[in-house]
């Protein structure tokens, strides 16, 4: 003979309340889902966002320098990161060329493509090989303007006007630098054609400016 339920209908409805044990998990789960949702929306592109500044750029202090800022100036720019050895190899003959030419009007910006999480890596490079001229970190934007960066080092030789003067990919020897300085300085860029470099604004990795 079945058993038959001898519970009464408020016995039912009570048994079939959730407590608030169940309650606070299901309360938990939906936050959970909502804010795995949201990382997995904004890392679709695989990288950090296009634009000026990188996503967190206020862990290097808010301070962003402007290429049109230096508008006058012969502009070296490198593209570089820590674990290239022929970086290692320029970034020295860098630092001599600035101390060489910083009275005369020139300025050298470096910019690191390095991922972000080795922040600490270029901070400690910087002081390693005491690089004296502003070094900013190029985010995905600053280098598909510049034609994609496929290799580095990849340096452009800019002149008084922001035009590329000159641009080259690998190690590059000082003294092709130095001539194209002196021929930037002496102005016999009249007859080049020239293209205007992507002006950028980017967060700063040292305090030279």
């Amino acid at each position: 003979m079945s058993q038959k339920n001898l519970n009464t209908p408020q016995e039912s409805m009570e048994k079939g309340k959730i407590t608030e044990k169940q309650k606070k998990w299901i309360k938990g789960g939906i936050f959970f889902a909502i804010i795995l949702g949201l990382f997995i929306v904004n890392n679709l592109n695989g990288g950090p966002e296009n634009g000026p500044y990188p996503p967190n750029y206020i862990e290097f202090g808010n301070k962003t320098i402007q290429l049109s800022q230096y508008s006058g100036k012969v502009v070296i720019l490198d593209f570089w990161a820590t674990w290239c050895a022929p970086c290692r190899k320029g970034i020295p003959e860098f630092v001599e060329l600035k101390k060489e030419y910083e009275n005369k009007g020139l300025e050298i910006i470096g910019i690191s493509v390095d991922d972000l999480q080795n922040k600490d890596a270029v901070e400690n490079f910087i002081k390693e090989f005491k690089i004296n001229y502003p070094v900013v970190w190029g985010n995905q934007s600053v280098r598909f303007r510049y034609g994609g960066i496929q290799s580095v080092p990849t340096t452009f030789v800019l002149d008084k006007e922001g035009n590329v003067f000159s641009h080259y990919v690998g190690y590059t020897a000082k003294e092709t630098f130095r001539k194209d300085i002196e021929i930037i300085l002496a102005g016999n860029t009249v007859n080049r054609e020239s293209v205007k470099a992507p002006d950028f604004e980017l967060p700063l990795l040292n305090d030279i400016k």
